[in-house]
């Protein structure tokens, strides 16, 4: 059986160790000096350099998400093929906290049994575990799509006589049902069988019906306008006041409530992707007081604990990878919420599912100076990082919009930019202040620009 590299023991690759084989694991990469020569739970901790000289011959996980393209590509440069993106896989590898629930994972796929010809298409680190189930499970016929795409992968794992491959025609000549577990080639590759099963979205699995019931918010507030309130300097808190006194209704997001001393003005939802929300609602419940619900997601923990507020929503979220063609952008919230590197883009979402028909995003800068930290916000203590060097202009955040536009335009709904300045010109611009009149919400008055990026 094949043994495996982690690279990255960040938090995806911990929770990617917590259910994982551990003997299974030679020793992990990391790219931070201070944790080479140290070991996670008896796991040596190395460089790639000492990767290339002692274990050049297994498969190297990849475990990072924010940087995961980064490494792809440096990992391309240096002629390492043997590479297994989690980026690929399904997000509930870096979720859980005991093996997979293969068993209700398999409903996916429809009535089946161990006489079943089972096929596998895409190549990623949660085939060799699929696959390994299915035959530990009994059943009889187990391969893996031989795919050109992944010709170099495919050639490092044929040479462990453990795993089956077959052609696509062979897979189809016997009937085979045919489980798609590779997110990104499905998107991208020209051959995606007709006939195959999307394996790769779980979105009723037990664990996740455990939250409360979302569609209590569906179309509540159908054909209504609001903010989506980013946290870029642009923001001033004159506009959080102006928005008090209007009385359009709100989103905030993360620790906006830091501005509470400031303003009148409170969110009327407030959406989080911030794993530190659940530790500071945990210290502090009262913070959020008078909300009328607030949304937070599943996969910033690993297990969300009940915190004692009546108006606490628990919703799913899928971290999907992408490249140009952007994330995909949920129609039903109460299944999944998808990501693509801003809460505002979740904001988006739930909006969309509430209903709203015209939707204004302030405070959206998407030009960062210090990766998101010291500086970068509309108040110096929004957070407690430190500041740290770089700049950060995130690519990904205006292909999340692009997605966010292209279904609004299919919807007939309307998304607008109130932002002062920034960088963001996915959305028509609109005038913030002419939004308003003595205090009151006028968006008839409304000087628009049209956005200036297709």
């Amino acid at each position: 059986m094949l043994k495996f590299v982690i690279y990255g023991i960040g938090a995806r690759g911990k929770l990617f160790l917590e259910w994982f084989d551990k003997t299974r694991v030679a020793a992990i990469v990391d790219r931070n000096p201070k944790l080479q020569g140290t070991q996670y739970e008896g796991i040596d901790i190395i460089s790639l350099d000492a990767y290339e000289e002692r274990f050049p011959n297994l498969f190297l996980i990849v475990t990072p998400s924010d940087d995961g393209r980064e490494i792809l590509v440096d990992l391309a440069k240096r002629g390492i093929t043997r590479v297994l993106p989690l980026l690929r896989a399904p997000m509930e590898l870096t979720s859980y906290e005991a093996p997979l629930p293969f068993e209700e994972m398999m409903l996916v796929a429809g009535e089946t049994t161990v006489d079943t010809p089972i096929a596998i298409w895409g190549v990623n680190i949660f085939t060799i575990v699929l696959y390994e189930y299915l035959v530990s499970s009994g059943y009889h016929d187990v391969s893996i799509i031989d795919l050109p795409e992944q010709a170099d992968v495919i050639a490092a794992i044929q040479e462990d006589a453990s795993y089956h491959f077959l052609s696509q025609a062979e897979a189809d000549a016997k009937s085979a049902k045919i489980l798609i577990v590779d997110r990104f080639l499905h998107r991208t590759s020209q051959a995606v069988p007709a006939n195959g099963i999307c394996f790769y979205k779980f979105f009723d699995l037990s664990c996740y019906q455990k939250y409360r019931d979302l569609s209590v918010f569906r179309n509540r507030h159908k054909g209504e306008s609001c903010f989506v309130i980013g946290t870029g300097p642009s923001l001033q808190i004159a506009d959080l006041d102006t928005l008090a006194t209007a009385g359009v209704p709100c989103f905030g997001v993360n620790t906006v409530y830091r501005a509470y001393s400031k303003t009148k003005w409170r969110p009327t939802y407030h959406v989080s992707t911030d794993p530190s929300m659940y530790a500071y609602l945990e210290k502090d419940v009262g913070l959020l007081k008078g909300v009328d619900a607030v949304f937070l997601g599943d996969r910033q923990r690993k297990s969300p604990k009940a915190i004692d507020a009546e108006n606490l929503y628990v919703y799913h979220s899928s971290l999907e990878y992408f490249e140009d063609e952007g994330s995909d952008f949920s129609d039903d919230v109460n299944k999944v919420c998808y990501g693509a590197g801003s809460v505002l883009y979740t904001c988006l979402q739930i909006a969309v599912y509430m209903g709203f028909q015209n939707i204004y995003i302030i405070g959206a800068d998407c030009q960062y100076k210090n990766a998101g930290h010291a500086g970068d916000h509309f108040i110096d203590d929004y957070d407690d990082d430190a500041e740290v060097d770089g700049i950060l202009i995130p690519e990904d955040l205006f292909r999340g919009y692009r997605s966010a536009r292209r279904f609004a335009e299919a919807h007939g709904i309307h998304m607008y930019n109130a932002t002062r300045g920034g960088l963001l010109e996915v959305f028509d611009r609109v005038d913030f202040d002419s939004l308003f009149t003595d205090g009151a919400f006028t968006p008839e008055h409304a000087v628009i620009h049209p956005r200036k990026m297709s």
